[in-house]
């Protein structure tokens, strides 16, 4: 409904309150392009219906109550007037202060304040990322970044900024002990390792907060992270075997509940990540091809399929298929077991391996796809990483079953050769094309 008369506050408050999901409009008889509109929960605005530059705009002078009369509207409305005969654009000037005042609001969060938003609201927005992962960005954040930037304006960072800070971390200038009560106490280690995890959790920070406008730009982008020392640990076939035989020696003694020996025996029958095995769930495995279908809030990376081997399938189908988990918690409630850290210290104790992480397993796996030939966008596949560049991490072992291959055409060509004090007359090897 649209109606011409002189907005008062009599005529104002005689409009008609429309019916839900309508608008009704009165406009001003006396000032052009002024008008009041009025919703269905009763909400009467003023506002000036203008054109500049060719385009037609609105601009909203505010709602009628004790506060702002229609009077009060009007006189408003003749003072945009006026500046739009002046050549200026009210409403591009309102926008433009609003934005700045945005930008300033946005330049008073400290880094500290961001880092509490993000811990806060992070885990709820993201659901699919681990809770051990957002753990690891908490003690990241609160042990290194907080002491460096934290008392800093998060706008007001820049890259030089970030920089120092990793030099500072991998010097060990954040690194200390932190007395958590009387008996208890946090021991905080610097270093390149540290560092490059700062400067990691640090620009996911500012990478999550600038999608949800919270701020502007990322200044970790383009800081070099530093080295990842990291050695990668495959087992041997030796150790591989000896793995397996103290897993079954310690359930058969009765000092390895048999879930935790099945959950290990799978991760290294397949490479999956921990998490993906030790929530695994049976509506997630299909026998008859053989896979495990997860669905993308269970594998870091989205939804993936893991190829499950014939030992794998064997360990699966003699599990009790009662609950929802394949490898239930041992006391009886319906939540995974999750006390494998502790028992994987045993069974590595046991076997000898004092420098193997469950994570090894993973890596192993990757060297015997290598072993018989595969190649990195498969073993990419099997894995389920996305980037191949995650993947290249294992170029260099394809180097092994080529030695393999020159090692045996290296025998066979000096088979036949005479070797220091062999008897005149023995047989020699003749190359191809070599005279006689």
């Amino acid at each position: 409904m649209c109606t011409e008369t002189k907005l008062t506050k009599r005529t104002v408050e005689a409009i008609p309150t429309p019916a839900k999901g309508a608008v009704a409009e009165a406009w001003d008889s006396e000032l052009r392009g002024f008008h009041v509109r009025v919703s269905a929960t009763g909400r009467r605005t003023f506002r000036l219906f203008y054109r500049f530059g060719g385009r037609q705009r609105v601009a909203t002078i505010g709602e009628l109550s004790e506060a702002l009369t229609a009077e009060q509207a009007r006189a408003r409305a003749k003072a945009l007037v006026a500046e739009i005969i002046a050549g200026r654009d009210p409403l591009a000037e309102a926008e433009k202060a609003a934005e700045a005042a945005a930008e300033e609001r946005r330049r008073a969060v400290t880094v500290n304040q961001l880092i509490d938003v993000y811990l806060d609201q992070g885990p709820l927005l993201d659901p699919a990322k681990r809770a051990r992962s957002w753990e690891h960005d908490r003690s990241c954040l609160d042990a290194h970044v907080r002491p460096t930037l934290g008392k800093l304006l998060a706008g007001n960072v820049r890259r030089g900024d970030v920089e120092g800070m990793v030099a500072a971390i991998a010097r060990g200038k954040t690194a200390r002990v932190e007395k958590l009560g009387p008996r208890a106490k946090r021991i905080v280690r610097g270093g390149p390792a540290a560092a490059r995890a700062a400067l990691v959790a640090l620009s996911t920070v500012y990478s999550w907060s600038e999608k949800r406008d919270l701020i502007v730009g990322n200044p970790c982008k383009g800081v070099k992270k530093p080295p990842a020392g990291k050695k990668e640990r495959y087992l041997s076939d030796a150790e591989g075997a000896r793995l397996l035989d103290t897993i079954a020696a310690m359930e058969t003694a009765g000092d390895l509940h048999p879930v935790f020996g099945d959950t290990l025996r799978l991760l290294a029958l397949t490479g999956a990540r921990r998490s993906e095995i030790e929530r695994l769930e049976w509506s997630e495995i299909d026998f008859e091809r053989g896979v495990a279908f997860l669905p993308a809030h269970r594998s870091k990376t989205g939804r993936k399929t893991i190829p499950l081997s014939a030992p794998a399938l064997a360990i699966l189908a003699r599990r009790e298929q009662s609950g929802q988990y394949v490898f239930p918690s041992p006391l009886g409630d319906d939540k995974p077991a999750n006390a494998l850290s502790k028992n994987w210290l045993r069974v590595r104790a046991a076997a000898d391996l004092p420098d193997v992480r469950v994570h090894d397993l993973r890596h192993t796996m990757a060297s015997l796809l290598v072993a018989n030939g595969a190649s990195l966008p498969m073993i990419g596949r099997v894995l389920g990483h996305t980037s191949a560049a995650t993947t290249s991490r294992y170029a260099h072992l394809q180097a092994d079953p080529l030695r393999a291959l020159v090692d045996a055409a290296g025998a066979r060509l000096t088979a036949g050769t005479r070797k220091p004090g062999d008897e005149e007359g023995a047989s020699v090897l003749r190359l191809s094309g070599e005279a006689d």
